[in-house]
């Protein structure tokens, strides 16, 4: 028998689709009684930078270090106080790098026993999961719960 889950990891990039996992990460912590963090990325962007999935859509206010990680923070309140109002145990964390490997290592160190992330963000939508979650299910020592976010399935999920 799996042991109890105590905490639950959500990856967004603050995007609607991904809103879907945030959601679903929720109602499972509370089902389940688990806290839930809440991870985001803040990416950096030089000078130079090439065009990829992760760079087309830039979050407002992204290419200004100064400002993003409080846009981040102004999405996430109002999300964390929405929760916090169910009753969950709620933190929000913006960390910059690499999105993947925030998610994974954030799991690792807040001591997650759980991954859930939207199967596709705005940043990059391509086969069956984004690259995003496919990278964190490779790299995941813990399970991952990948959420459908498209119109027609956001109630699905996936566990690998």
């Amino acid at each position: 028998m799996p042991t109890k889950l105590k905490m639950i990891i959500v990856g967004t990039d603050n995007s609607g689709r991904a809103q879907t996992a945030v959601d679903y990460a929720a109602d499972f912590a509370e089902a389940v009684g688990a806290a839930l963090r809440i991870v985001t990325v803040h990416r950096t962007m030089p000078v130079g930078y090439s065009f990829t999935p992760y760079t087309l859509f830039p979050m407002p206010g992204e290419s200004d270090d100064a400002n993003a990680v409080d846009a981040h923070l102004a999405y996430l309140k109002p999300v964390a106080e929405r929760l916090h109002g169910r009753g969950l145990d709620v933190q929000v964390r913006v960390v910059t790098g690499d999105p993947a490997t925030v998610v994974v290592n954030s799991a690792v160190e807040l001591g997650g026993d759980l991954i859930v992330i939207g199967d596709r963000g705005l940043r990059g939508v391509r086969g069956l999961f984004g690259s995003v979650a496919r990278a964190v299910i490779r790299e995941s020592k813990v399970p991952v719960l990948v959420v459908r976010t498209g119109a027609a399935s956001a109630s699905g999920a996936t566990v690998s």
